[in-house]
Parts: C-alpha cells; sequence; structure tokens
C-alpha cells in the first residue's frame, strides 16, 4: 500500500523493473534496487517500511543466484516477505517455497506451458496470501483466459522431462562455448568460472534450465553471418 518499500534485484526481469521503478511510485509505493548476491547490501536497504524483498531464483541474463535460503532469513527477520521470481528455473528445477520463500511467482508463456502457445502468470504461496492476490487480480482484471489455462495444463504433462532436455543440452553448449577462443565469457551456473557456481550446485542439484548468455567478440559480424536475410 501506499507508503510501503519494496527491496528489489537489480538484475530483476526488464518489465518487473519497469513497474517497481515507473509505475509503483505513482501509487506510493518505492523501491531500493541493489545486488541481491550482496546480502550486505540487501540488509542495509531495508528500511521500518519494507514489506517485501523480490528477487529471481536465475537472473535474465547473467544467470546470478542469489542464495534464497538466506534471503528468506534475512526478510523474516525484519518482518517482510521473500517474493521469488522462478521462471528461470521452473518448479521441475527450483522450488523457493522449499527454501523459505513466501511468493513464488512463474510467467506461464515460458517453461511451464512449453510451446510459446499461452500467456499469463502464476503466483503461488500460503492460503491467506494466496487469498488476498485472487481478491485483487478479480477485481482488476487478472484472470487468464480458459484456453491458455488448458494449453498450460497441457504443457505441464511434459515439464519435468522438458526441463532435463534443456538443461542437459544448455549445459553442452556452455562447455563447448566456455573453450571457444573468440567467445569472452560465458554466463551459466553450470561452469565453475561462474560467481556463485557453489551456491548453484547445492540449490540446484537437478540442473539449471535452458539458459545461458555469453560475451562474445565483434557480436554485430556474427548475427550477419547466421543468415543473408539479417541487415
Amino acid at each position: 500500500k501506499s507508503g510501503d518499500h519494496i527491496v528489489a534485484d537489480a538484475r530483476v526481469y526488464g518489465v518487473t523493473y519497469a513497474l517497481l521503478a515507473e509505475e509503483l511510485p505513482r501509487l506510493g509505493i518505492t523501491t531500493s534496487f541493489v545486488d541481491a548476491c550482496d546480502l550486505g547490501a540487501v540488509e542495509a536497504a531495508f528500511r521500518p517500511e519494507t514489506r517485501v524483498l523480490h528477487v529471481e531464483s536465475l537472473t535474465n541474463p547473467l544467470m546470478t543466484v542469489p542464495d534464497v535460503p538466506r534471503l528468506a532469513d534475512l526478510a523474516h527477520a525484519r518482518g517482510a516477505l521473500l517474493s521469488v521470481d522462478n521462471t528461470f528455473a521452473s518448479p521441475a528445477v527450483f522450488r523457493p517455497a522449499t527454501h523459505g520463500a513466501d511468493l513464488v511467482t512463474h510467467s506461464v508463456s515460458k517453461y511451464l506451458s512449453g510451446h510459446s502457445n499461452a500467456f499469463g502468470g502464476v503466483v503461488c504461496g500460503t492460503t491467506d496470501l494466496i487469498a488476498s492476490a485472487r481478491t485483487r487480480l478479480t477485481r482488476l482484471g487478472g484472470t487468464m483466459s480458459a484456453f491458455d489455462a488448458w494449453m498450460t495444463l497441457q504443457g505441464l504433462k511434459t515439464l519435468g522431462l522438458r526441463m532435463r532436455a534443456h538443461s542437459g543440452n544448455a549445459q553442452a553448449v556452455a562447455d563447448v562455448l566456455a573453450n571457444h577462443p573468440r567467445v569472452r565469457a560465458v554466463y551459466h551456473p553450470g561452469l565453475s568460472s561462474h560467481p556463485q557456481f557453489e551456491r548453484a550446485q547445492e540449490l540446484f542439484p537437478n540442473g539449471f534450465g535452458g539458459m545461458l548468455s555469453a560475451d562474445i567478440e565483434d557480436a554485430p559480424a556474427f548475427v550477419r553471418a547466421l543468415s543473408g536475410r539479417l541487415p
């Protein structure tokens, strides 16, 4: 509500960042952006009016891995909720609620539906929090269409199989890129060079999903070489 404060990872998804930085201030809700992998910075950002700490389990695009269990303890010690966007991991790879998260969100159009044919979002949490969220979504019109819901349920049937394949494929690509002379850096939690490699091994024993990014030499030339149709 107006007067409340949020602490959020500076690396959150672009539209989430815009919501926190541009839209919520119109309602009197402010946000402090920090590096969620720096527990000291997170703790320093808390205020008496802080109500939520929001992070992503795997960030886009650098694939950083916040310490969700310790962030949960930090938030709860200050009377705040921990909200985790788990889109890049999916429940097949990571379940933040088992590590102390109060609210877990997913973009349905990514791994849950799995076929880019459904649009929507999912929020999971305790009964009282979800009842409150449901009331607001009903009033504000955030209702998923029946067809999108059906398509998502069809996709969920293969989520576990797909995530195993995604994780294995991404790891293979990351390994190849990490040894390529024209790749400056690869950002993937499965590489020992990743700054949160050990934490990722502990929190994500079943893989890291299908996302990775890389810093390559002369990226424009690389993109042009992919297809003669590109400028």
